[in-house]
């Protein structure tokens, strides 16, 4: 949730963004270092992005409030620190990939670290737990997922994501 409000909060900016539409990380860091790492939070119902998201408007209400207690939403504000932006702490959710809810965000997690390396992607079940804080057996069921609608792939000790 915090990386969608992210990410839509950041093209509302109109002014970030370069003439081939991509983000000037300069402009971004200056715009969220002056205003103490605060964005006006992307504005939308809670059934239109729990409809975007394809999850219950409940996970919605849920997640906004968890945000807000851990302080990542403050009066109509997404804290966004800068190296959470500089670092690519946060990734668009591949909302077109046909998945939904938490296999959606995974996905996209995944797809985001491997588009590094050129689709592959080494990374221990034990650090996929702790940065998505799912259990081990919670990242096994969503990786077994992913491999029975053949979008990931694991050859050896490397996962391919398409």
């Amino acid at each position: 949730m915090y990386s969608y409000l992210l990410f839509k909060s950041i093209s509302c900016i109109e002014y970030v963004f370069k003439d081939d539409y991509s983000i000037d990380m300069v402009v971004l860091k200056e715009a969220i270092s002056k205003d103490e790492g605060l964005i006006g939070c992307y504005e939308q119902k809670q059934s239109v992005i729990a409809g975007t998201l394809n999850i219950s408007e409940k996970s919605v209400w849920s997640s906004l409030k968890r945000l807000s207690k851990m302080g990542f939403i403050r009066n109509g504000y997404i804290y966004a620190p800068e190296n959470i932006i500089i670092k690519g702490g946060y990734y668009p959710l591949l909302i077109d990939s046909g998945l939904k809810a938490t296999l959606l965000i995974f996905y996209s997690f995944l797809k985001s670290r491997s588009e590094l390396n050129g689709g592959w992607l080494v990374m221990s079940k034990t650090k996929m737990s702790s940065a998505m804080m799912i259990t081990r057996c919670g990242i096994t069921q969503l990786l077994n997922r992913l491999y029975r609608l053949g979008l990931a792939k694991r050859i050896g000790d490397k996962l391919y994501i398409r």
